[in-house]
Order: structure tokens, then C-alpha cells, then sequence
């Protein structure tokens, strides 16, 4: 038996405008989005797989957002994680980490965002008990 939720979407940027207008922009399409600044902020490096989308800044500091990607494919397998401001990067796709699925230029289009998110969304499988599955629970308590 299967239960539905919501997309749960953990942003780590440092633009505090950027984050409010991309909450506001999913809170309106029932998508769960946590910003945190810095992967510090989240205070465990495992509270990543409560999530089902990672959105990283790919430059920022202490731990950069190709870093974090990295993170996810050792601990996570399948999380996937798009790089917002990814323009500014100099490393090519060829060097990303493969949890990387998508990049977005600039932080500052919103809508290119958005679209990823509802593009990944596609893919979003309903929650699975734990004890049906190898994975922790993603079940949000009712």
C-alpha cells in the first residue's frame, strides 16, 4: 500500500530573495520547498534523504554544490540534483557528479527552475512504507 505526498524539495542557496520567490512560486503548486543556506544549516549530511529533488548552488561555500552532489551519490543513490547557477561553473557536465540531472544558468529565472522542478516531479514515486522497502521512509506521518 502506497501513500501520496507531496514533492519535498531542500534548496541550498545563499540568495535569501531568490528562495522566497521560489517558495511562493511551489507553495502555490503543492510543492514542499526547505531553504537552507549552506548544508551546515541542515545540521546532517543524512536529513538529505527526506528529500526527493536537491536544488544546490553550485559555488557556494563551505561545501559547494558539485561537492553536495557527490555526497549524493555515495550515501543517496537515485537522489537527483540540479545545479541553480550553473552558468558560473567551471567544470564541464562531463566532470559532474551523476547525480547532477539538470543545470540552470542563472538563480535569477525563476521560471527555468520551476520547470525543472515540475519536469522532475514527473518522477517523483509515491511514498513506500518502510517496511516494504530497503530504503528509510519518505512517509510523511499523517
Amino acid at each position: 500500500m502506497s501513500h501520496q505526498r507531496s514533492m519535498k524539495v531542500l534548496l541550498l542557496h545563499e540568495d535569501e530573495r531568490f528562495a522566497k520567490d521560489l517558495n511562493a512560486r511551489l507553495r502555490a503548486l503543492g510543492i514542499d520547498l526547505h531553504w537552507r543556506r549552506s548544508l551546515f544549516e541542515l545540521g546532517s549530511v543524512g536529513r538529505l534523504a527526506s528529500y526527493d529533488l536537491l536544488l544546490v548552488e553550485p559555488l557556494m561555500g563551505p561545501v559547494n554544490g558539485l561537492e553536495i552532489a557527490e555526497y549524493a551519490d555515495s550515501f543517496f543513490p537515485g537522489l537527483p540534483v540540479v545545479l541553480v547557477g550553473a552558468g558560473e561553473l567551471p567544470l564541464g557536465p562531463s566532470r559532474w557528479p551523476s547525480s547532477v540531472v539538470s543545470s540552470i544558468a542563472s538563480s535569477q529565472d525563476i521560471d527555468s527552475v520551476v520547470s525543472e522542478i515540475l519536469k522532475q516531479g514527473a518522477f517523483h514515486r509515491p511514498c513506500v512504507p518502510f517496511s516494504h522497502s530497503t530504503q528509510p521512509s519518505r512517509c510523511v506521518s499523517a
